[in-house]
């Protein structure tokens, strides 16, 4: 698997996050699976939220790992407006590897589908790639 690499203290219980906020972006800070995603799990809503990286993270590995909180059996991710990607299963979350990606903002949203019923989209989730040598932004 691909290690997250960011601007960061590594904590082992989970991927590192950016503690520097990026001009423009707002940082989601520590909530809840459920508070972070906007979607309420009763009543049949699929819960689904990009937990990394976190809303205006800085980015500064050649190669990272989404990480998407999601009741759901099928999970797609977009990055850039770009087509839809399958995420994969593992450890009770869904992981997107992302690789061949330049400096810069950027944004990812995530969609699932529960059976036959409607397709829920989380919010946009907007972070930034710092990579070194590279004269980011």
């Amino acid at each position: 698997m691909i290690r997250n690499v960011t601007r960061a203290t590594q904590r082992p219980d989970r991927p590192a996050i950016a503690r520097r906020r990026v001009p423009g972006y707002a940082f989601r800070g520590t909530q809840s699976r459920s508070a972070a995603s906007g979607q309420e799990t009763a009543g049949g809503r699929i819960r689904l939220a990009v937990e990394y990286p976190r809303e205006g993270e800085i980015v500064v590995a050649p190669a990272y790992t989404f990480r998407i909180d999601a009741s759901a059996p099928r999970v797609e991710i977009a990055i850039d407006g770009g087509g839809w990607c399958s995420c994969r299963r593992s450890d009770d979350y869904w992981w997107f590897d992302w690789s061949d990606y330049d400096s810069g903002p950027h944004q990812a949203i995530v969609r699932a589908a529960a059976g036959s019923g409607p397709e829920t989209v989380a919010r946009v989730c907007r972070f930034v790639v710092e990579l070194p040598g590279t004269g980011a932004p």
